[in-house]
Protein backbone atom coordinates (compact mmCIF):
# COMPACT_ATOMS: atom_id res chain seq x y z
CA UNK A 1 0.00 0.00 0.00
CA UNK A 2 2.61 2.70 0.72
CA UNK A 3 5.92 0.97 0.48
CA UNK A 4 6.69 1.24 -2.91
CA UNK A 5 10.65 1.47 -4.88
CA UNK A 6 12.28 4.93 -5.87
CA UNK A 7 10.43 4.98 -9.38
CA UNK A 8 6.98 4.30 -7.40
CA UNK A 9 5.98 0.73 -7.75
CA UNK A 10 5.01 -1.66 -5.41
CA UNK A 11 7.80 -3.76 -3.69
CA UNK A 12 6.05 -6.72 -2.49
CA UNK A 13 7.09 -8.98 -5.62
CA UNK A 14 10.89 -8.38 -5.16
CA UNK A 15 10.30 -8.94 -0.75
CA UNK A 16 8.79 -12.49 -1.91
CA UNK A 17 11.30 -13.39 -3.94
CA UNK A 18 13.48 -13.43 -0.89
CA UNK A 19 11.34 -14.53 1.82
CA UNK A 20 10.75 -17.56 -0.69
CA UNK A 21 14.42 -17.98 -1.60
CA UNK A 22 15.13 -17.94 2.80
CA UNK A 23 12.27 -20.18 2.96
CA UNK A 24 13.95 -22.43 0.49
CA UNK A 25 16.83 -22.86 1.89
CA UNK A 26 15.71 -23.31 5.47
CA UNK A 27 16.61 -20.09 6.73
CA UNK A 28 14.75 -18.46 9.71
CA UNK A 29 14.14 -15.27 8.95
CA UNK A 30 11.81 -12.34 11.51
CA UNK A 31 9.30 -10.00 9.84
CA UNK A 32 9.00 -6.47 11.04
CA UNK A 33 5.48 -5.81 9.64
CA UNK A 34 4.20 -2.26 10.11
CA UNK A 35 0.44 -1.61 11.03
CA UNK A 36 -1.05 1.72 9.36
CA UNK A 37 -4.36 3.09 8.94
CA UNK A 38 -5.08 0.50 5.62
CA UNK A 39 -3.93 -3.02 7.53
CA UNK A 40 -5.12 -2.24 10.92
CA UNK A 41 -8.56 -2.70 9.55
CA UNK A 42 -7.61 -6.54 8.96
CA UNK A 43 -5.99 -7.74 11.54
CA UNK A 44 -6.63 -11.43 10.92
CA UNK A 45 -5.92 -11.27 7.35
CA UNK A 46 -2.35 -9.75 8.06
CA UNK A 47 -1.53 -12.43 10.43
CA UNK A 48 -2.90 -14.97 8.47
CA UNK A 49 -0.69 -13.97 5.98
CA UNK A 50 2.62 -14.38 7.60
CA UNK A 51 1.32 -17.84 8.58
CA UNK A 52 1.11 -18.96 5.69
CA UNK A 53 4.53 -17.74 4.46
CA UNK A 54 5.81 -19.60 7.51
CA UNK A 55 6.88 -16.63 9.24
CA UNK A 56 7.59 -17.41 12.70
CA UNK A 57 8.87 -14.38 14.44
CA UNK A 58 7.07 -11.14 13.65
CA UNK A 59 6.96 -8.22 14.86
CA UNK A 60 3.87 -6.22 14.52
CA UNK A 61 5.47 -2.17 14.59
CA UNK A 62 2.58 0.78 14.31
CA UNK A 63 3.01 3.56 12.28
CA UNK A 64 2.80 6.80 13.82
CA UNK A 65 4.04 9.96 12.05
CA UNK A 66 2.72 13.49 12.46
CA UNK A 67 3.44 16.44 9.82
CA UNK A 68 5.62 20.07 9.95
CA UNK A 69 6.84 21.32 7.11
CA UNK A 70 10.68 22.60 7.41
CA UNK A 71 12.20 25.10 5.31
CA UNK A 72 15.28 21.97 4.26
CA UNK A 73 12.17 20.35 2.97
CA UNK A 74 11.95 17.77 5.97
CA UNK A 75 7.75 17.12 6.12
CA UNK A 76 7.97 15.07 9.34
CA UNK A 77 7.71 16.38 12.95
CA UNK A 78 10.37 15.11 15.39
CA UNK A 79 9.06 13.93 18.83
CA UNK A 80 9.65 17.56 20.36
CA UNK A 81 7.74 19.49 17.76
CA UNK A 82 3.99 20.56 17.64
CA UNK A 83 2.29 19.12 14.40
CA UNK A 84 0.43 21.62 12.80
CA UNK A 85 -1.59 19.28 10.67
CA UNK A 86 -2.13 16.13 13.50
CA UNK A 87 -1.09 12.62 12.79
CA UNK A 88 -0.43 11.61 8.92
CA UNK A 89 -3.48 9.51 7.12
CA UNK A 90 -1.32 6.86 7.10
CA UNK A 91 -1.23 6.41 11.07
CA UNK A 92 -2.98 3.88 12.86
CA UNK A 93 -5.37 4.79 14.91
CA UNK A 94 -5.59 4.31 18.94
CA UNK A 95 -8.95 2.18 18.52
CA UNK A 96 -7.51 0.32 15.26
CA UNK A 97 -4.18 -0.57 17.04
CA UNK A 98 -6.11 -1.93 20.26
CA UNK A 99 -8.39 -3.58 18.37
CA UNK A 100 -5.57 -5.56 16.13
CA UNK A 101 -4.12 -6.48 19.18
CA UNK A 102 -6.44 -7.93 20.48
CA UNK A 103 -7.53 -10.10 17.75
CA UNK A 104 -4.84 -11.29 16.72
CA UNK A 105 -3.83 -12.20 20.71
CA UNK A 106 -7.21 -13.90 20.59
CA UNK A 107 -6.22 -16.30 17.88
CA UNK A 108 -2.70 -16.72 19.03
CA UNK A 109 -3.27 -17.60 22.65
CA UNK A 110 -5.79 -20.01 21.53
CA UNK A 111 -3.61 -22.23 18.64
CA UNK A 112 0.24 -20.59 18.09
CA UNK A 113 1.89 -19.80 21.89
CA UNK A 114 5.49 -21.75 21.79
CA UNK A 115 5.11 -22.04 17.42
CA UNK A 116 4.84 -18.38 16.13
CA UNK A 117 6.61 -15.49 18.16
CA UNK A 118 4.69 -12.36 18.35
CA UNK A 119 7.56 -10.15 19.82
CA UNK A 120 4.71 -7.59 21.59
CA UNK A 121 3.02 -10.21 22.63
CA UNK A 122 6.49 -11.88 24.26
CA UNK A 123 7.56 -8.71 25.45
CA UNK A 124 4.20 -8.23 27.37
CA UNK A 125 4.89 -11.86 28.90
CA UNK A 126 8.17 -10.67 29.62
CA UNK A 127 7.35 -7.51 31.89
CA UNK A 128 4.13 -9.44 33.68
CA UNK A 129 7.15 -11.89 34.72
CA UNK A 130 9.46 -9.59 35.82
CA UNK A 131 12.01 -9.77 33.12
CA UNK A 132 13.60 -7.36 30.40
CA UNK A 133 11.82 -7.11 27.70
CA UNK A 134 13.59 -7.73 23.96
CA UNK A 135 12.49 -4.70 22.97
CA UNK A 136 13.77 -1.07 24.17
CA UNK A 137 9.43 0.26 23.39
CA UNK A 138 8.68 -2.01 26.12
CA UNK A 139 11.75 -1.43 28.68
CA UNK A 140 12.04 1.25 31.44
CA UNK A 141 15.04 3.07 30.10
CA UNK A 142 15.94 3.02 26.64
CA UNK A 143 19.14 4.39 24.99
CA UNK A 144 21.19 1.50 23.23
CA UNK A 145 19.92 1.43 19.75
CA UNK A 146 20.82 4.21 18.25
CA UNK A 147 21.65 4.45 14.54
CA UNK A 148 23.98 5.22 11.66
CA UNK A 149 23.09 6.81 8.35
CA UNK A 150 24.95 6.36 5.20
CA UNK A 151 27.37 9.38 5.68
CA UNK A 152 28.51 7.90 9.28
CA UNK A 153 25.93 10.21 11.37
CA UNK A 154 25.05 8.52 14.22
CA UNK A 155 21.18 9.20 16.62
CA UNK A 156 19.99 7.93 19.88
CA UNK A 157 17.55 5.63 18.08
CA UNK A 158 16.13 4.57 14.68
CA UNK A 159 13.10 6.74 15.76
CA UNK A 160 14.68 9.98 16.83
CA UNK A 161 16.96 10.89 13.16
CA UNK A 162 16.44 14.35 13.46
CA UNK A 163 18.85 17.14 14.01
CA UNK A 164 18.85 17.25 18.01
CA UNK A 165 19.34 13.93 18.55
CA UNK A 166 22.45 13.81 16.28
CA UNK A 167 25.34 12.09 18.98
CA UNK A 168 28.25 12.94 15.84
CA UNK A 169 29.97 11.28 13.78
CA UNK A 170 32.04 7.81 13.06
CA UNK A 171 34.55 9.75 11.35
CA UNK A 172 35.27 11.90 14.24
CA UNK A 173 34.07 9.62 17.29
CA UNK A 174 33.63 6.14 18.28
CA UNK A 175 30.47 4.57 18.79
CA UNK A 176 31.24 3.41 21.98
CA UNK A 177 31.92 7.14 23.20
CA UNK A 178 28.79 8.38 21.32
CA UNK A 179 26.65 5.91 22.98
CA UNK A 180 28.20 6.13 26.62
CA UNK A 181 27.81 9.93 26.56
CA UNK A 182 26.01 11.69 29.25
CA UNK A 183 24.06 13.01 26.54
CA UNK A 184 22.86 9.71 25.20
CA UNK A 185 22.43 7.92 29.05
CA UNK A 186 20.34 11.03 29.63
CA UNK A 187 18.36 10.39 26.73
CA UNK A 188 17.88 6.52 27.64
CA UNK A 189 16.58 7.63 31.04
CA UNK A 190 14.35 10.45 30.22
CA UNK A 191 12.20 7.52 28.65
CA UNK A 192 10.99 6.75 32.71
CA UNK A 193 11.88 10.41 34.21
CA UNK A 194 9.46 12.26 31.98
CA UNK A 195 6.16 9.77 32.17
CA UNK A 196 3.03 11.73 33.16
CA UNK A 197 1.25 11.63 36.42
CA UNK A 198 -1.45 9.28 34.85
CA UNK A 199 1.23 6.73 33.25
CA UNK A 200 2.80 6.43 37.38
CA UNK A 201 -1.19 6.13 38.35
CA UNK A 202 -2.01 3.86 35.76
CA UNK A 203 -2.35 -0.50 36.97
CA UNK A 204 -0.33 -1.15 33.79
CA UNK A 205 2.87 0.89 34.16
CA UNK A 206 4.37 -2.45 33.73
CA UNK A 207 3.45 -3.59 31.27
CA UNK A 208 4.38 -0.86 28.61
CA UNK A 209 6.82 1.77 30.50
CA UNK A 210 4.79 4.25 28.24
CA UNK A 211 6.23 2.64 25.10
CA UNK A 212 8.02 4.37 22.91
CA UNK A 213 8.91 8.34 23.96
CA UNK A 214 8.75 9.13 19.84
CA UNK A 215 4.51 8.39 20.52
CA UNK A 216 4.26 10.47 23.67
CA UNK A 217 2.87 13.80 21.74
CA UNK A 218 -0.35 13.98 23.33
CA UNK A 219 -2.03 15.44 26.59
CA UNK A 220 -3.44 13.84 29.61
CA UNK A 221 -7.25 14.01 31.15
CA UNK A 222 -5.74 16.97 33.36
CA UNK A 223 -3.79 18.47 30.63
CA UNK A 224 -0.81 16.96 31.52
CA UNK A 225 1.78 16.73 27.97
CA UNK A 226 3.77 13.63 27.61
CA UNK A 227 0.69 11.07 27.40
CA UNK A 228 0.98 8.20 24.57
CA UNK A 229 -0.42 9.06 21.13
CA UNK A 230 -1.59 5.05 21.57
CA UNK A 231 -2.10 4.84 25.60
CA UNK A 232 -6.13 3.82 25.09
CA UNK A 233 -5.29 0.83 22.56
CA UNK A 234 -2.38 -0.41 24.56
CA UNK A 235 -4.76 0.15 27.82
CA UNK A 236 -7.23 -2.14 25.87
CA UNK A 237 -4.94 -4.81 25.26
CA UNK A 238 -3.00 -5.00 28.28
CA UNK A 239 -7.13 -5.36 30.06
CA UNK A 240 -7.88 -8.13 27.39
CA UNK A 241 -4.79 -10.02 27.89
CA UNK A 242 -4.24 -10.04 31.64
CA UNK A 243 -6.06 -13.19 32.79
CA UNK A 244 -3.80 -15.23 29.70
CA UNK A 245 -0.73 -13.27 30.96
CA UNK A 246 -1.38 -14.19 35.10
CA UNK A 247 -1.91 -17.84 33.75
CA UNK A 248 1.28 -18.18 31.25
CA UNK A 249 3.19 -15.89 34.30
CA UNK A 250 2.09 -18.93 36.90
CA UNK A 251 3.43 -21.85 34.17
CA UNK A 252 6.49 -19.91 34.00
CA UNK A 253 7.10 -19.51 37.85
CA UNK A 254 6.50 -23.24 38.60
CA UNK A 255 8.65 -24.31 35.48
CA UNK A 256 6.15 -25.21 32.79
CA UNK A 257 5.58 -23.98 29.67
CA UNK A 258 3.54 -20.69 28.54
CA UNK A 259 2.06 -22.84 25.62
CA UNK A 260 -0.42 -24.59 28.19
CA UNK A 261 -2.15 -21.89 28.23
CA UNK A 262 -3.97 -23.01 25.23
CA UNK A 263 -5.20 -26.14 27.03
CA UNK A 264 -6.16 -23.70 29.59
CA UNK A 265 -8.67 -21.77 27.34
CA UNK A 266 -9.89 -24.91 25.44
CA UNK A 267 -11.25 -25.86 29.57
CA UNK A 268 -12.44 -22.48 30.48
CA UNK A 269 -14.15 -21.46 27.08
CA UNK A 270 -18.14 -22.85 26.85
CA UNK A 271 -18.66 -24.57 24.23
CA UNK A 272 -20.81 -22.21 21.34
Amino acid sequence: EYRLTKQGRPSFVNVMRGINLLNKHGVEWNAMAVVNDFNGDYPLDFYHFFKDINCKYIQFTPIVERIRRHEDGRILASPDEESIDGVTDFSVSPEQWGNFLCTIFDEWVRNDVGEYYIQLFDATLANWAGVTPGICSMAETCGHAGVMEFNGDVYSCDHFVFPEYKLGNIYTQSLIEMMNSPRQIAFGQNKRNALPQQCKECDFLFACHGECPKNRFVKTATGEPGLNYLCAGYHRFFKHAAPYMDFMKHELDNQRPPANVMQWVKQNTPDK
